[in-house]
């Protein structure tokens, strides 16, 4: 599945008869924003990251806040968040085998459903559960989901690069997997209109038949790429430009240099291992940039001298 498609998936688990669903996918491919924008035009669901989260309380609390906080939902509801959050304190969270135990939460969402004209599914998100603290434990976030998952018209979606997860976390997620998610989904590649969404028009124009003989998995590589120009083009000041020195060629040595010392760990790995011996100098990387990796693209080949400051501007 491409990026873009996380959208459908989740506007169609409301139907689905699934109520815990993993979405699986590599970092910087385009994961949180999909789901970012799902929730921001679907009002019965809620993203939480568990990014640095320490504790199943911390979590619910935010639960709370963005199930009774909605604007849609009024003042009362607000005032009763500030009650039951309180009450939250009191509460002796327990695990009982696989599941936790959180009538609370039951009580809020249905009261909530009760005064709601709709009763549409309500999606809770979890966000970033390889990058969680290691004082939660995996366990406790499977046991929160499949608690939430029981509660009539909640459905639950883990995000997650298992990739990243340590041997111990890794461990528990394969033996829990079968028993904690009912479908997963594999994220393997960005949408196709992600680069000019972060690049622009104007730079894809320029760059886009480049791209096509790279292999590009990370959109953190795109939004270097436009960083850097717009770093090189404010140092450069908008009056360089011309017929002999165009923002085309900036562009293509800024996209250059990002795959360069990013993509290729600065190894000039296109070119054969032989002849990588006789060319470590500096001005033998600008010629292998200019070769290998812009294919010789420049409009003026003379503006590659520029590339050479502008690699060392990066690094």
């Amino acid at each position: 599945m491409k990026a873009n498609e996380i959208i459908d998936v989740l506007e169609k688990l409301g139907q689905s008869s699934y109520n815990r669903v993993l979405i699986e996918g590599e970092w910087g491919i385009g994961k949180t924003k999909y789901v970012e924008d799902f929730t921001k035009d679907y009002p019965n669901s809620c993203y939480i990251s568990l990014f640095g989260q320490k504790d199943i309380k911390t979590i619910i609390q935010d639960i709370y806040f963005k199930l009774i906080a909605n604007d849609d939902i009024g003042g009362k509801f607000k005032k009763r968040y500030t009650d039951m959050a309180g009450k939250l304190n009191k509460i002796d969270f327990s695990i009982y085998g696989f599941s936790l135990t959180i009538p609370l939460l039951g009580d809020i969402y249905k009261a909530m459903e009760k005064e709601l004209s709709q009763k549409d599914t309500y999606i809770i998100i979890f966000d970033d559960l390889e990058r969680k603290h290691e004082e939660l434990g995996l366990k406790e976030i499977f046991g929160l989901s499949d608690s939430l998952s029981k509660i009539k018209g909640i459905k639950t979606v883990l995000i997650a690069a298992t990739k990243h997860l340590d041997a111990d976390n890794e461990s528990i997620f394969f033996d829990y997997k079968e028993k904690a998610i009912d479908r997963t989904y594999f994220i393997e590649k960005y949408s196709d209109n992600a680069p000019v969404e972060i690049l622009g028009e104007e730079v894809w124009e320029t760059l886009s038949g480049l791209t096509e003989f790279f292999s590009f998995k990370n959109l953190r590589t795109f939004q270097k790429i436009k960083l850097l120009i717009l770093e090189v083009i404010n140092t450069l000041g908008q009056n360089v430009f011309s017929d002999k020195f165009t923002k085309e060629d900036v562009y293509r040595m800024c996209f250059a240099t990002i795959v360069f010392n990013v993509e290729h760990n600065g190894k000039m790995i296109l070119m054969d291992e032989k002849m990588r011996r006789y060319s470590e100098s500096e001005s033998a990387i600008v010629d292998y940039m200019c070769a290998y990796i812009m294919k010789n693209s420049l409009d003026n080949s003379m503006s590659k001298s520029v590339l050479f400051h502008i690699k060392r501007l990066y690094e």
